[in-house]
């Protein structure tokens, strides 16, 4: 009788596999792998889990990210590639290097070095990139909150209470 909600990254991931036991996908990430839990195909090339996967720093810098999930530089070079930044032949070879690089070593100066764009396309790219890359993970976590949240006033459920500080042992 609890709603399990997933999107994102991992909870995406999660969703896909459990959707036939009432976890809800939601986001373009779990669609995305929606089909592999019905048997389908995969989209993000011949990555698992890794397509999600990043490195990032420790709390104390902010979680800052180290590295480029696939999902993300998917969508964003595909949007790169709508808004005139990359031509198709870029973009072919972006994403070509983005899919064969590990999710530890996937970032945009690596994509870029072995996409070889051109200077001029290379300048295009880092305009579009200075106004700010699209991060799919990141919309698709808060639209899981707002489906949550959502799902939780209509059906009238109240908010847990706060859990109560634990006493020290010192």
């Amino acid at each position: 009788g609890v709603l399990v909600f997933g999107a994102a990254s991992m909870g995406a991931l999660r969703a896909a596999e459990l959707h036939g036991h009432g976890m809800i996908g939601v986001g373009a990430v779990f669609q995305r792998y929606a089909p592999r839990a019905r048997g389908g195909v995969r989209s993000f090339g011949d990555t698992d889990d890794a397509a999600v996967a990043l490195l990032h720093a420790p709390e104390e810098q902010g979680w800052r990210p180290f590295t480029v999930p696939l999902v993300n530089a998917e969508h964003a070079l595909r949007a790169a590639l709508e808004a005139g930044a990359l031509d198709p032949a870029a973009h072919r070879r972006c994403l070509q290097a983005a899919r064969a690089l590990h999710y530890q070593e996937r970032t945009w100066d690596a994509v870029l070095s072995a996409g070889r764009p051109s200077a001029a396309v290379l300048a295009r790219w880092n305009d579009f990139a200075r106004r700010g890359l699209p991060d799919l993970k990141a919309d698709d976590a808060r639209l899981c909150l707002r489906e949550a949240a959502l799902a939780a006033r209509s059906s009238g459920a109240r908010p847990p209470s706060l859990p109560r500080a634990q006493p020290s042992s010192a």
